[in-house]
């Protein structure tokens, strides 16, 4: 039986800030979630254009980290400069730390463990780690469509690393007025592939099936987005693949090599990543992105 769970919002602070493009307004935010009758709350950030009328929605899920970081302050805070932009471009965006991240509550049982935990190196059930990001990026959306400034049948949610994963499971069962979906880097579990990205191990073949289940039901176009210098890349095709076909609608472009590892979205160059994420949305009828 699935969780029981309702959200509220609280805005705590505004400050308005003037950028290229549409001046944008931000509001510190805070959820209010009920798990199985128990309550949390979720730190978040909404970026509002200064434009009047119902605008398209996007919502962004940060990626996965170990115990170590997980309660770092504002680690979420990597996505407000995409966030930013898609507010500049006319959307209303909010990023927010998941359950157990940043200034978020949410660990269930032991301390160290978030809710989206499932599972070892040599146990972790991917599809169902997707599933628990997807219910909280479901919930959020499905509260944020209620907004008189937000159009509720314009959606579109862009997740990074295991945000991204989320945002492949989110897939599966939908979400209000969901038009599209955007996955940069999507996975999780890079530390126990132990760069054996290639390997025939658990990793490689329980991430595949993620994808693959994942894509059975969706009605909902996916856009993948993966830097050549990441070694989740060697991987990316074979989960488009699977995604594919089980009858999922995707398209996967790999990147030029980034700063780093090329798996920080927060060094992607916005030169790349932009051009090909505004056609993605104008294909969904949808704002483009300005740089």
């Amino acid at each position: 039986m699935k969780n029981l769970v309702t959200i509220g919002f609280m805005i705590l602070a505004a400050a308005g800030s003037a950028l290229a493009g549409f001046e944008v307004r931000e509001e510190v935010r805070v959820a209010a979630v009920r798990i199985d009758w128990q309550g949390y709350e979720l730190q978040g950030r909404l970026f509002r254009p200064e434009v009047e009328g119902r605008l398209p929605l996007v919502v962004l899920a940060h990626g996965t980290c170990g115990k170590r970081c997980r309660r770092r302050a504002g680690f979420g805070d990597y996505m407000h400069p995409v966030a930013r932009a898609f507010a500049r471009s006319g959307y209303v965006a909010y990023a927010f730390n998941r359950l157990g991240y940043g200034g978020s509550e949410g660990y269930l049982g032991q301390p160290h463990r978030s809710r989206e935990s499932n599972g070892g190196c040599n146990t972790q059930d991917y599809k169902t780690a997707g599933r628990l990001v997807a219910e909280q990026i479901r919930l959020v959306v499905a509260e944020l469509v209620k907004e008189p400034f937000v159009d509720p049948g314009r959606v579109v949610v862009i997740g990074h690393s295991g945000g991204g994963l989320g945002a492949i499971a989110l897939t599966e069962e939908g979400a209000p007025g969901l038009r599209g979906v955007i996955s940069a880097a999507g996975a999780r579990g890079g530390a126990c592939a132990k760069g054996e990205y290639l390997g025939g191990h658990f990793y490689n073949e329980n991430m595949t099936a993620a994808y693959q289940v994942f894509a059975r039901s969706s009605t909902t176009p996916v856009l993948m987005l993966f830097a050549k210098n990441d070694p989740r890349t060697a991987r990316a095709g074979s989960w488009r693949d699977a995604y594919a076909g089980a009858g999922g609608s995707v398209e996967l472009v790999v990147l030029p090599r980034q700063r780093g590892s090329g798996h920080s979205l927060k060094r992607w160059d916005s030169a790349d990543w932009v051009p090909i994420a505004g056609r993605f949305l104008e294909g969904l009828g949808l704002p483009t992105l300005g740089n």
